[in-house]
């Protein structure tokens, strides 16, 4: 390959790999990204002489005039939004610098610059990548940038040797550094082996600074803080329209559950009727206004939790009140039955304590040595629990921090259609009136025109069961589920919209329609959001549960019953297995998250202990650990392991050697040959040429020393050079008058030193 070439290939090699870190970190907008890879595949054909792409270099003005225009809109949206500006913005600034530089490219400050700019956006994604995929985006960059620092080092070297250093001399100097940059012989396949292979090297190397450097513990901190409001429906209010869309997109993983019940069952068939109906409890509403639910966040709708310390260490909070059946009940009574989730809780900015149906604790470990991060379980409203982190200090002091950064808990459930378990037979006491006032509520817009249509659904229904039901088979049987939803501007709520005009539309309108309906039947209900199912990875025995399962739903209050689950939305099947494929990545990406954007001091002391057990050490009563007596087989292993290094490192030093031996002279010209007879003429003379210096520098040198040697040398010099470094052998012409100036030369020498001999 050309060096040019090579070089420009490397460059843009490395290019895209740091947008592709970029891009797999989720920050990058698929328009930005589309603009730039117009603008980068357009530059590679944006050379200075190349043909049809001379009128980039009369545009230049007005491509700087909106850079700059593009910076000030930046900076400042950047200002107006401090303290908490959208570094999306800022990204797409480096992008577009970097097109620009790419597309201007002219000189070697120019590729400076575009590696600076590229760097950047890896630093970025380096912060922001929750993915595996950034490994592979970094390993490529990395070999990369090491190639293109290589060839741009030696490229600049090239042009200051011949453009810079010689400028005053003739032209011919100019066309031989052009003929260097494109020749085929700098670099070759040996040098992009040696330099990969060095550049993984040092990855390697990174990797273990990486696992044994001491760590701060941050774990959640550096990973949750990388996603913020990226899934909506889970904030104080909710609009319809933007939560409980199921569709194929929005792969985010919000949960990672392991659940032991799941895995123990026998079949997949078995696995996947369970897993269909899992509802995992998001947000609880309890008011509606104008097409968005709510919270009044009144006293008596708020959470009560009273929290305990386990034997182990353990902190627990249970769920409490006057709405719970198991509110008189002991702990392990509580537990008897609960299902167990061991839940890993990523990609939301809001601190909702999910748990599958209805929790009634949730236990939490202490945190791990070497952690300044803790997680606390706090109350919210009607049954529901946040999560928020803290910092933790020694003393057991913590101290709450304003941005939720993940958590791994564990929730103990029980099923809401299930609310007399085996061995219990107490069923909920009434709930006072005032603690159902707020779930009852209905605008009285949505009264009037509304409440005729629920009088006449619910008008045969005997019993608050009946009634309930009787709404529910109305809506399956008049409106379809369906994500394309229109609207018709005629009537101002959405709802109303939904139940009078249209046909059609999603869980969302179905929740809301069967909640404000049965409040208009009398019964209490509030609305709920969150992910339904999830999909089993057979491989890390855990349940992934996607952004793209955010699902809503009704809980109704029955007398002597207490709050049930109820789904207005019509039964939709969807797949709740893994592909292999799918599986693999999905496992991929479970150990990135653990075991990088979580690694902290306790993950290294795990890793120290397993490794230890590994090699046989136990630890001492006191300090240090003890070292066993080493077996045979461990001591021949070593044996072996050193004297193969040892065999193969004489190898490579016998190896060396001879590859110098066998390496092939250059080529002998008529032009190398002058040359020589003419060094070994001004050799008496004490000129003799440097390793270090260039055929230009000595004639320039020995032409100071002795003048009359000027015109030989001259002409033979550039004779040299042209079959030296142009690979252009001496014409015709040349080799009819060359030897005569190297005649010319030794005589004028013979005659120099002759009169210094006789001074």
């Amino acid at each position: 390959m050309r060096f040019r070439a090579a070089h420009k290939l490397t460059s843009y090699l490395m290019v895209a790999s740091a947008v592709g870190t970029l891009t797999v970190s989720g920050s990058l907008a698929l328009g930005s990204l589309l603009a730039f890879t117009a603008a980068a595949v357009l530059s590679w054909f944006a050379e200075s002489d190349a043909p049809g792409m001379r009128w980039l270099q009369r545009v230049d003005t007005p491509l700087k005039v909106l850079v700059l225009g593009f910076f000030s809109i930046t900076v400042f949206g950047l200002v107006r939004a401090f303290p908490e500006p959208d570094l999306t913005s800022l990204l797409d600034l480096v992008l577009v610098l970097l097109a620009y530089k790419l597309l201007q490219r002219r000189t070697n400050r120019d590729y400076l610059q575009i590696y600076i700019l590229a760097f950047l956006l890896v630093l970025a994604s380096s912060w922001l990548a929750q993915s595996a995929l950034f490994a592979v985006g970094f390993a490529v960059y990395v070999v990369a940038l090491i190639w293109a620092l290589i060839l741009f080092h030696l490229r600049r070297e090239i042009e200051d040797n011949y453009l810079v250093k010689h400028e005053a001399a003739s032209a011919a100097q100019r066309v031989t550094a052009a003929r260097v940059l494109d020749s085929r012989r700098v670099v070759g396949r040996a040098f992009f082996w040696a330099t990969g292979v060095a550049a993984l090297g040092v990855l390697a190397g990174a990797t273990v600074v990486f696992a044994l450097a001491p760590r701060i513990g941050i774990g959640f901190l550096s990973g949750g803080l990388r996603r913020q409001g990226s899934i909506v429906g889970f904030s104080d209010q909710v609009e319809l329209g933007h939560h409980g869309v199921l569709s194929t997109d929005n792969q985010t993983v919000v949960l990672r559950v392991g659940m032991p019940r799941i895995a123990a069952l026998a079949s997949d068939e078995q696995r996947d009727t369970q897993i269909g109906g899992m509802y995992w409890r998001g947000t609880v509403y309890d008011t509606y206004q104008n097409g968005q639910w709510l919270r009044s966040q009144r006293s008596s709708t708020r959470t009560r939790v009273t929290h305990t310390m386990g034997r182990d260490g353990s902190r627990w909070t249970w769920i409490t009140g006057p709405e719970t059946p198991d509110d008189a009940l002991s702990h392990r009574e509580r537990l008897a039955g609960a299902e167990r989730q061991d839940i890993q809780l990523m990609g939301l900015s809001h601190p909702v304590a999910f748990a599958l149906d209805r929790a009634v604790a949730y236990e939490l470990t202490e945190p791990p040595v070497g952690s300044f991060l803790t997680t606390l379980v706090e109350p919210r409203f009607s049954g529901e629990a946040s999560l928020r982190s803290a910092r933790a200090f020694p003393s057991g002091r913590t101290v709450p921090l304003p941005d939720f950064a993940g958590a791994r808990y564990v929730a103990y459930s029980i099923d809401s259609l299930r609310r007399v378990r085996p061995g219990q037979a107490k069923t909920i006491d009434e709930l006072p009136e005032g603690l159902l006032v707020p779930y009852l509520q209905v605008p009285e817009a949505l009264r009037a025109r509304v409440g005729p249509l629920v009088r006449g659904i619910t008008a045969r229904a005997t019993t608050p069961a009946g009634r309930a039901q009787a709404i529910v088979d109305w809506l399956h049987a008049n409106k379809q589920y369906s994500l394309e939803l229109k609207r018709d501007t005629a009537y101002a709520d959405p709802l109303e919209d939904f139940l009078i005009a249209q046909s059609a539309g999603h869980c969302e309108y179905f929740a809301s329609a069967a909640a404000i309906m049965m409040r208009l039947a009398g019964l209490p209900t509030r609305y709920v959001n969150g992910f339904l199912g999830g999909e089993w990875n057979a491989l890390t025995q855990h349940l992934t549960v996607r952004d793209n399962r955010a699902h809503s739903w009704i809980e109704v209050y029955f007398s002597g019953f207490g709050w049930t689950r109820m789904d207005a939305t019509p039964v939709l099947s969807r797949p709740t297995r893994m592909g292999r494929v799918k599986q693999l990545l999905d496992s991929i990406e479970s150990w990135w998250g653990q075991w990088v954007i979580e690694y902290d001091a306790s993950r290294q002391m795990e890793l120290a202990r397993g490794l230890a057990k590994s090699l046989g050490l136990k630890k001492r009563q006191g300090p240090g650990l003890s070292l066993p007596r080493p077996s045979l087989r461990t001591v021949g292993g070593l044996s072996a392991a050193a004297a193969l290094s040892y065999l193969l490192y004489r190898r490579l030093r016998r190896r060396r050697p001879r590859k110098e031996e066998a390496a092939a002279p250059p080529p002998r010209t008529a032009g190398h040959r002058l040359y020589e007879r003419a060094l070994r003429a001004l050799a008496p003379l004490g000129l003799k040429r440097e390793p270090a210096e260039t055929p230009r520098e000595f004639f320039e040198r020995a032409a100071s020393v002795c003048a009359a040697v000027r015109a030989p040398l001259g002409e033979i010099t550039r004779a040299y050079e042209q079959a030296r470094f142009a690979e252009r052998p001496p014409t015709a012409a040349q080799l009819e008058t060359l030897p005569a100036a190297v005649a010319t030369l030794e005589r004028v020498c013979r005659e120099a030193t002759a009169r210094r001999q006789a001074a």
